[in-house]
């Protein structure tokens, strides 16, 4: 189903054509190809799915599919998306990292606020060009706005549609500030974060990433 509730029909006054409008709802199902299903609303009411039984013509709606496209990256490293699916989908598209899609809680230390740089292969891959992803490891959503919309997609509101998860695998919070002493040994218990490994390494440096 890919649009909730049924659309109220509005007909001309000759009663030759007419509109259809769902009304404030949002398209939020997985892009694809669907059917028109028409109902006159007498004898039957038009609440069931099988008093629909007249096929009317197909409706294409541009969009991922399916709605589960989890990914995971690598906090410090480049993250690049591949292989999203979708009918229609385009390097116009943008998508963007977000704790709940359609919300204002933009994802803190994450490059460009998350707005991906590139999408590119017909909108399949996802990168943020060279720079590494910096933000506290956790588990993200992926949210996606269609470029060439009418609305655009400059405010976080208008990514609705949830792809899927972003696992980014690193340390978190990003404020785990520990205390040692020169001239003894140091141990650091109870580093948190999401998928951590015993491959992992600390480095104590005076600004992360730069020599010194």
């Amino acid at each position: 189903q890919s649009l909730d509730g049924f659309g109220t029909v509005a007909p001309t006054t000759d009663g030759w054509t007419a509109s259809v409008d769902w009304g404030s709802a949002f398209i939020s199902g997985p892009g694809g190809e669907y059917r028109l299903c028409w109902c006159a609303g007498y004898p039957a009411h038009c609440r069931l799915h099988t008093d629909f039984k007249t096929d009317l013509g197909g409706l294409f709606i541009v969009g991922p599919r399916p709605l589960v496209q989890d990914r995971t990256c690598i906090s410090g490293l480049n993250c690049m998306l591949s292989s999203f699916m979708g009918p229609g989908l385009s390097s116009a598209d943008q998508v963007l990292i977000l704790d709940t899609c359609a919300a204002s809680n933009m994802v803190q230390r994450f490059v460009s606020a998350g707005h991906v740089a590139a999408l590119t292969s017909s909108g399949s891959v996802a990168s943020w060009n060279d720079l590494a992803v910096s933000a506290a490891g956790g588990q993200y959503r992926l949210c996606w706005c269609h470029g060439l919309s009418t609305t655009g997609c400059q405010d976080s509101s208008q990514f609705r549609i949830d792809m899927g998860r972003l696992d980014l695998i690193g340390v978190s919070p990003l404020q785990q500030d520990r205390t040692c002493v020169s001239g003894q040994t140091c141990t650091i218990d109870g580093i948190t974060g999401h998928l951590l490994q015993e491959t992992n390494r600390v480095l104590v440096l005076d600004t992360c990433g730069v020599a010194s």
